[in-house]
């Protein structure tokens, strides 16, 4: 890795990266990235390279699991819905997953302890690891019979889930982040922060022989990709004290439908506001006290059916509700 300044405000950044695995291969992987100031409140960068990823001893050698979808799932063939017993089988012929990125972005600090950025970011995967998902088997159950072992008598099936290089994913998205510090005061010092993800596009193929679907703004098999989500948080301080007042935000997005012909609908937002303050009465010793959800706001409803949990999404949502917490921490260096 080396960064050298080419001017005496533009800097650069390159680096390479050379790894061998034993019974997957040899890769290399560069990496540019570039700096500019074109004046001192403002930043410009840029960054491009490749990834790799190597199949896990788990994905290449696990041994056979039994059990059932997480998911309840329609079969057609059977014309029941269930949760179908699964065989999870690892693949000593996988491949590694590759990637290409690149990033573009700017810096602004219009006075002094006021920072703002905005990066517009492009990421492709491609020969991904996964496993088809029981739902995508189940839709095509002629073209994915092979992953299907069923019942002679009555059609049961059993899905065969085996780890494969399953196509590519494209995403794309910008991240914001500002974050404000007030000067002392005999009153204390405000701060403020914020940060935020707007996702442009998530384009991923569930099966090497599907076609390219977008998952941003919806709910498809096994995941949502909310297209907008921030945390935003106002902070006070004075000595040894300090509170901070939070909010975690998650756009609403088009619900899952499990059963065929099931209308459109939409997941609300979701929305938490929390509340914690701090108390460091030596440089050893921080006691905290907050309360998070403090409006005991209740998950969205959700027709999700991918994890055993239903009527909500338990991937972001916390159903606990208004909970309350202490922590003591104590440092003995």
């Amino acid at each position: 890795e080396l960064n050298a300044p080419w001017t005496r405000t533009l800097e650069m950044q390159v680096a390479l990266r050379a790894d061998h695995y034993e019974g997957v291969g040899s890769t290399v992987n560069p990496k540019v990235g570039l700096k500019w100031p074109p004046r001192a409140s403002v930043l410009l960068r840029a960054s491009a390279g490749t990834g790799f990823r190597a199949p896990s001893f788990s994905e290449l050698y696990r041994p056979t699991t039994f059990g059932t979808s997480p998911a309840f799932l329609f079969d057609s063939v059977y014309n029941g819905f269930d949760q179908f017993p699964t065989e999870r089988v690892a693949n000593p012929d996988l491949k590694p997953e590759k990637s290409r990125q690149f990033s573009l972005g700017i810096v602004l600090e219009p006075t002094r302890g006021t920072s703002v950025s905005a990066d517009y970011w492009n990421i492709r995967k491609t020969d991904v690891i996964s496993d088809l998902s029981g739902k995508t088997i189940l839709q095509n159950p002629t073209r994915y019979a092979a992953y299907i072992k069923r019942d002679p008598f009555d059609g049961y099936p059993t899905l065969v889930l085996r780890k494969e290089n399953q196509g590519a994913l494209d995403t794309s998205g910008v991240d914001i982040d500002a974050s404000w510090r007030g000067a002392s005061t005999p009153a204390g010092r405000l701060g403020a922060s914020f940060s935020g993800t707007y996702v442009i596009d998530y384009k991923r193929q569930f099966g090497k022989l599907e076609p390219f679907v977008n998952n941003a703004g919806r709910f498809l098999n096994d995941q949502v990709i909310q297209r907008w989500r921030h945390r935003a948080a106002v902070d006070w301080s004075r000595g040894n004290l300090g509170v901070t007042v939070g909010n975690t935000f998650y756009s609403s997005y088009t619900d899952d439908s499990y059963l065929p012909d099931t209308a459109p609908r939409t997941v609300s937002a979701y929305s938490l506001w929390d509340l914690s303050a701090s108390w460091k009465p030596s440089k050893a010793l921080t006691v905290r006290a907050g309360v998070l959800n403090v409006l005991d706001t209740a998950p969205p409803f959700s027709n999700q059916s991918y994890y055993f949990l239903s009527t909500y999404d338990p991937t972001y949502t916390d159903p606990r509700g208004r909970t309350a917490f202490v922590s003591v921490a104590y440092k003995f260096r």
